[in-house]
């Protein structure tokens, strides 16, 4: 076994799935034990049932997953090294595990290649890395105004004009469940709000 894995979640069903998934990657896996019983590689941390414990083992690396999309005070501390949306790509998940037979320099290589992640839009298809979404009509035409304006704020009322919606509060609405959308396959905060101004994709 390369490592210790804990799992904790209320939801065993999907801790189960998340176990079996695991030990097919060789790792040895717990659910809802003692975080100090034994020296943890990872914790997986169902945010919305369970809280982070203080004393984690001192390499534990920590992941959260939840499924609310407002995630700001779920880890206040900011512990967690990332935090997951369910229901999520368990493409994702495996990354992350991988990394913990990774050395320093390839963590850092891997940290870099998710900060340049590379964003396409064909038709109702947006690829985000590897990853690809399909789209509905007005989310694509959402993302496809800000890449076409990509790294400029564009204001709530011309987002609105340039998709066609009758209002910018409708337009809001396109955005977040976009934004839902996107956070299945990355952490990345793809589509970012500046206050007070409107919306921007760097």
């Amino acid at each position: 076994m390369r490592g210790n894995i804990l799992i904790l979640s209320e939801d065993a069903v999907f801790a189960r799935m998340l176990e079996l998934e695991l030990e097919a990657m060789h790792f040895s896996v717990q659910i809802n034990s003692a975080p100090t019983a034994r020296e943890n590689a990872l914790i997986l941390i169902d945010l919305d049932s369970a809280s982070i414990p203080e004393k984690t083992g001192s390499n534990a690396r920590i992941v959260g997953f939840t499924r609310h999309f407002e995630v700001s005070q779920l880890d206040a501390e900011r512990r967690c090294s990332m935090i997951l949306h369910r229901p999520f790509q368990m493409r994702i998940l495996r990354e992350e595990v991988a990394l913990l037979d990774a050395t320093a320099q390839e963590r850092e290589q891997h940290k870099r290649d998710k900060n340049n992640l590379e964003i396409i839009l064909e038709g109702n298809l947006l690829n985000l890395g590897d990853a690809t979404l399909t789209l509905r009509p007005k989310e694509a035409s959402v993302i496809s105004a800000l890449l076409a304006n990509r790294g400029k704020v564009v204001s709530r009322e011309e987002l609105s004009t340039l998709i066609g919606e009758s209002s910018a509060n409708k337009t809001d609405v396109h955005v977040c469940y976009l934004r839902r959308k996107i956070a299945t396959v990355t952490e990345r905060m793809v589509i970012k709000t500046v206050r007070g101004q409107g919306y921007k994709v760097d």
